[in-house]
C-alpha cells in the first residue's frame, strides 16, 4: 500500500485512513500475500504513527519515507499488487507502469473558489477557453484528477476501491499487452535527437504521426 497525504486538491480524514488500510489488509488476505505499507514524503508524522499502530495488528511492516531511500523503487520492482491513494499523480502513474494490479483509493476533493469555477466553465462547454488561459499563464493547470482517474478505470489501468466489492473482484488483473504509447513517444523523441544519433550511429526511429499520438487532457 502506498499512502500519500492531504494536498491542495484532496483532504484526508481519519475515515479515509482507516478505509484504505482496511481495504489493503482485505486485499492481502484474499490473495494470500503479506501487506507492506509505504508512506510518501508528504505523509504527516501523526498519520505515520497512526498507520504504524494500525499496521501492527496483522504485523504488516511499514516503511517510512526517508531521503535517499530506494524503498519505493524496490516496491515497484517486487510488488504483486498496489493500493494507492489518489492524491499523487506520480504515485498512480509509477505503479501503473509496473503492469501489476493497481487499486485506486479516491480521496474527498477540496472545494475552493477555483475548483468551483473550473467545474462551472467545463459544464458550460468552455474547457477549450480554460486550456487557452492555462497556456497563456493566466490560470494554473487546474488538473481534473477525477476525470483522469475515471479514464484510468475505464481504460483498465486501475480498479477503483468502491463499496460492495465481491470476493472475486479482489483478484482483478489489469489489461495486459498494452503498449504505453506516451512512454514510447518520449523514447522515440529522445532517440531522434541529432547528437544522440551521432554518438550511437543508429538511425532514429520513425516518428509517430500527430493523429496517432495519445492525448489525455486532465
Amino acid at each position: 500500500m502506498v499512502y500519500g497525504a492531504p494536498t491542495k486538491h484532496f483532504s484526508m480524514t481519519l475515515t479515509d485512513m482507516q478505509g484504505v488500510i482496511e481495504f489493503a489488509q482485505t486485499l492481502a488476505v484474499a490473495n494470500q500475500e503479506p501487506l507492506h505499507v509505504l508512506t510518501s514524503p508528504r505523509t504527516p508524522a501523526d498519520a505515520v504513527e497512526w498507520l504504524r499502530a494500525k499496521a501492527a495488528e496483522p504485523a504488516s511492516p511499514i516503511a517510512q519515507f526517508s531521503t535517499g531511500s530506494q524503498m519505493f523503487q524496490q516496491a515497484l520492482a517486487t510488488g504483486n499488487r498496489f493500493v494507492v491513494t489518489g492524491d499523487s499523480a506520480s504515485m498512480v502513474a509509477e505503479t501503473c507502469r509496473t503492469g501489476a494490479p493497481v487499486w485506486l483509493y479516491e480521496l474527498p476533493p477540496k472545494k475552493t473558489f477555483f475548483t468551483i469555477l473550473q467545474t462551472l466553465v467545463d459544464t458550460l462547454g468552455l474547457r477549450h477557453l480554460r486550456y487557452a488561459m492555462v497556456k497563456m499563464g493566466v490560470l494554473g493547470s487546474g488538473a481534473d484528477f477525477a476525470r483522469w482517474h475515471s479514464w484510468l478505470v475505464h481504460a483498465g489501468y486501475v480498479h477503483a476501491v468502491t463499496p460492495g466489492l465481491e470476493k472475486e473482484d479482489l483478484h482483478w488483473q489489469p489489461v495486459s499487452g498494452r503498449i504505453d504509447r506516451s512512454l514510447k513517444l518520449c523514447r522515440d523523441r529522445i532517440l531522434a535527437l541529432p547528437q544522440l544519433a551521432e554518438i550511437t550511429g543508429q538511425q532514429p526511429p520513425a516518428q509517430v504521426s500527430a493523429d496517432r499520438r495519445p492525448v489525455v487532457q486532465i
